[in-house]
């Protein structure tokens, strides 16, 4: 019964893992939305701050995978209570002797265990696998917006560099416009 619950684990998970997209298609994707990131810090007329703010705090609002690590071990400490249980069955059973629990109805309960621990690891397992690209766009998208804020505060750069003039025994200040 073990080895029939972890051989479909095991296909699960595998099935699962074929499912995320291609990672060559995101990073073409990065690279379009940093070229649009810099022709819009181009634009000296209008202000894009608060777009590419919206798109970062839009991808925050969802779900992180950080829920689903948690419940993976959730089910890993369920799966190990009910192993536990099935294991020690009998030991169990005798120590509760004057009781009516007897060790058919302990390995049942630890069965029980064991497959609610095991849904929960296959489900936050396909969670992480789904939620991984949507955590790789938010990291994108808060590294366009920071090409963008780079890029528009290159544009405009104002310097005061002091001068000396040897020839003629002068000193001054001269402003030094940067576009």
């Amino acid at each position: 019964m073990k080895r029939v619950l972890a051989l479909l684990l095991t296909m699960t998970i595998a099935c699962l893992a074929q499912a995320v997209p291609n990672t060559h298609d995101a990073e073409s994707q990065f690279y379009r939305d940093s070229l649009k990131a810099i022709q819009n810090a181009d634009d000296t007329y209008r202000d894009y701050d608060d777009f590419y703010q919206k798109l970062v705090k839009q991808e925050k609002m969802l779900p992180t995978i950080w829920e689903n690590i948690v419940g993976c071990a959730a089910g890993a400490f369920i799966i190990g209570f009910g192993t536990y249980g099935a294991i020690n069955s009998e030991s169990i059973h005798e120590s509760y002797e004057s009781s009516t629990i007897n060790s058919r109805t302990i390995s049942s309960t630890a069965i029980a265990f064991q497959i609610i621990g095991t849904t929960l690891i296959a489900y936050n397992t396909y969670a992480i696998i789904r939620d991984a690209p949507r955590s790789r766009r938010t990291h994108n998208y808060k590294r366009i917006y920071e090409i963008y804020k780079q890029r528009r505060n290159e544009q405009i750069k104002i310097d005061f560099v002091p001068t000396f003039g040897l020839d003629n025994s002068s000193a001054g200040i001269n402003l030094l416009l940067r576009l």
